[in-house]
């Protein structure tokens, strides 16, 4: 992204002081090789797009937050992000008010968001 912006920039100064010309405008193009530029850094709304997919697709159909707003799945994700440096392991996490562990142990709505967090939303933290 930021390369992007900054060849935008390059390309709209080189406009605006006439160093660029229309092709055909007599001058031959330039014979330099094109370079793949480097993928760009996820956006923050990227990041945010994909979290939400990724918790709306794996949330079970019994969650106990089937209600739960964009807004609201947004704050317990960051702030699962916030807590893992201090808790890494997402399973003794729980980010639902009321939530208790299952079966299993662990806090199950809850991990799903971890999850997802931790793989979507920390990257572009």
């Amino acid at each position: 992204m930021k390369s992007r912006t900054a060849a935008l920039t390059l390309l709209a100064a080189l406009t605006l002081t006439g160093c660029a010309s229309e092709p055909g405008a007599g001058e031959a193009e330039s014979a330099v090789p094109l370079v793949a530029e480097p993928p760009a850094e996820v956006s923050t709304d990227e990041a945010e797009l994909a979290f939400l997919d990724r918790v709306r697709a794996e949330l079970p159909s019994n969650t106990l937050i089937p209600e739960a707003t964009d807004a609201q799945l947004l704050a317990a994700g960051w702030e699962a992000c916030d807590r893992r440096a201090s808790e890494p392991v997402g399973e003794d996490i729980s980010l639902i008010e009321g939530e208790e562990r299952n079966e299993g142990g662990i806090y199950r709505d809850s991990l799903v968001i971890v999850g997802a967090a931790w793989g979507e939303l920390c990257l572009a933290d």
